[in-house]
């Protein structure tokens, strides 16, 4: 995708095979690079694939993932940099004992979606074998053969749509425990010029089973999980070296200085939060919009970002930026292991009367007013509602960008004041994981207030002919809550396919396991 730099990757290419083509895909996902094939003597980069013998004396790239193809083959290694390598049968015989291990396919499930397993058997022949699908053993099954010289994503929804994968292709059966799918491996008829058992026994060690052919076996799914952090973290570790902004918060601030006062607020806030969060980059989002399109504003904003760590904040949000940098934390940690976490990050929303929030904006952004938990009085309005304001998700959202970008981004639908914080809390809760709130609280600055006498004194923007004409809109969100598929249809198609970047693994499931009814085909026996 258009932003991300550019990398020299090698694979062996010979023959179009999904298994080492899967580099490129891997790395764009993982890594956020665009991988691009060279000749191993140029390239920056190896993965996938049986490659260490092509690597020539004095090749200085990194190693990631890759394995050696025979046992006792001469290696060319002394310059490399070795992030991980396919097994520990490789880490042992190049001295890299304590190296991460894992084939980096392992993470192949995460590249496209699958539904259903709705085919009985599957059949992955490696790309010399003629044999395997023709065995007769096999045919009462009406197996599916999948041609690993096929396109490497259509491969893999063919493969994570099976019920069981026999495979003679050491990537058919990586793919198999990439999904969890029982598999069974038989040999190739060139297997012998083609390294032998070697490959097969470094990576079964490296899932910590034993290598058996003509023997169905499922992958300890709790190893294999292991693997795929460990991977996640190594492709991530390689992305940060060619994109150094990569790990980073991202402020989006919708605002458009209709009103002298706002922009007074804003232009304090815009200095307090560079000297609050200076790690942090400040995108200011606008919209030419009558009424001002505060959601369309932040889809724009979220487009320039390439932080991974998304904060939705409005222009007159007080908070300490150390809730921010540890809700940023967490959200890492808890990707790390594969666990979705957003925040809405407080717990208790205090609205500054107009004399407090003067005495604020008055004071050195550098060292601003605190104001005590909770505040004075006479230093807030309504202090009756203070512990309900993080029920509308109002003020400020942190989020990883892969949250943003699941729920389609926000809807462009709502026009002028009001509903459009709390429609999209909604959208994110049930699309991708439902948020946390922290024990914090947040102030909102106050300044003055365009509001609709005929509507009991609601909100509007300026341009915004009425109140509340984002109820229905609103609505519809309240009542698609929790339910994926009529959220989807709230949402829209449109939003949903948007070519949102997401430079970090979706830490939430991108396949859903097959259901198991009465009419569902069993498995073949072995």
């Amino acid at each position: 995708m258009a932003g991300r730099p550019e990398v020299q990757i090698y694979y062996w290419h010979e023959v179009p095979n999904f298994g080492d083509r899967l580099a490129v895909p891997l790395l764009a996902r993982f890594s956020d690079v665009e991988a691009k094939w060279s000749p191993v003597g140029e390239a920056q980069v190896t993965t996938t694939g049986s490659v260490l013998e092509h690597i020539p004396a004095g090749w200085e790239g990194y190693i990631v993932g890759s394995g050696r193809l025979s046992e006792g083959s001469r290696l060319h290694l002394e310059r490399a940099e070795i992030m991980a390598v396919r097994g520990p049968l490789t880490a042992h015989s190049i001295d890299r004992p304590d190296c991460v291990i894992g084939d980096p396919a392992l993470l192949a499930d995460e590249l496209v979606t699958v539904r259903t397993r709705d085919i009985r058997l599957g059949l992955v022949p490696h790309w010399s074998d003629v044999i395997l699908a023709r065995r007769p053993e096999f045919q009462r099954y009406h197996p599916v053969v999948i041609n690993v010289r096929d396109e490497p994503l259509a491969v893999l929804r063919l493969i994570g749509r099976c019920q069981k994968i026999v495979a003679s292709s050491l990537h058919g059966l990586i793919a198999a425990d990439a999904f969890g799918i029982p598999r069974r491996f038989e040999l190739a008829p060139r297997l012998d010029s083609e390294g032998g058992l070697f490959k097969f026994r470094d990576y079964s060690a490296s899932i910590g089973i034993p290598l058996k052919i003509g023997e169905t076996q499922q992958a300890n799914w709790h190893v294999v999980e292991d693997r795929k952090s460990e991977l996640f973290d190594v492709l991530a570790e390689l992305g940060k070296l060619y994109c150094a902004d990569r790990e980073k918060i991202i402020l989006l601030v919708p605002f458009r200085a209709d009103n002298p006062y706002r922009a007074r607020v804003w232009q304090w806030l815009e200095r307090y939060w560079q000297r609050e969060l200076p790690e942090a980059e400040l995108i200011v989002c606008t919209d030419d919009g009558k009424p001002f399109c505060k959601t369309a504003a932040l889809n724009r904003g979220f487009e320039k970002a390439k932080g991974d760590i998304i904060v939705l904040l409005d222009a007159d949000c007080y908070i300490r930026g150390q809730v921010i940098r540890d809700c940023a934390g967490k959200i890492r940690s808890s990707r790390r292991r594969g666990i979705p976490l957003w925040y809405v990050p407080y717990r208790r929303l205090y609205r500054l009367s107009e004399a407090a929030s003067k005495r604020l904006i008055a004071s050195d952004p550098a060292g601003p007013i605190r104001f005590p938990d909770p505040p004075a009085l006479d230093d807030v309005e309504h202090p009756e509602t203070a512990l309900s304001g993080h029920w509308w998700g109002a003020l400020i959202q942190i989020m990883p960008r892969e949250a943003f970008a699941k729920a389609g981004g926000m809807d462009e639908r709502f026009r002028g004041w009001g509903s459009e914080d709390v429609s999209f809390m909604h959208a994110v809760d049930t699309l991708y994981v439902k948020h946390k709130t922290s024990n914090n609280p947040v102030y909102h600055i106050w300044h003055p207030a365009i509001t609709d006498a005929a509507k009991k004194f609601r909100r509007l923007w300026e341009y915004q002919q009425t109140a509340g004409s984002n109820d229905f809109l609103a609505n519809t969100y309240h009542a698609a809550r929790g339910d994926a598929e009529a959220m989807r249809k709230v949402v829209g198609r449109p939003a949903l396919e948007r070519d949102f970047i997401m430079s970090v693994r979706l830490p939430c499931m991108t396949h859903e396991p097959a259901a198991s009814g009465a009419g569902s085909p069993a498995a073949p026996a072995d």
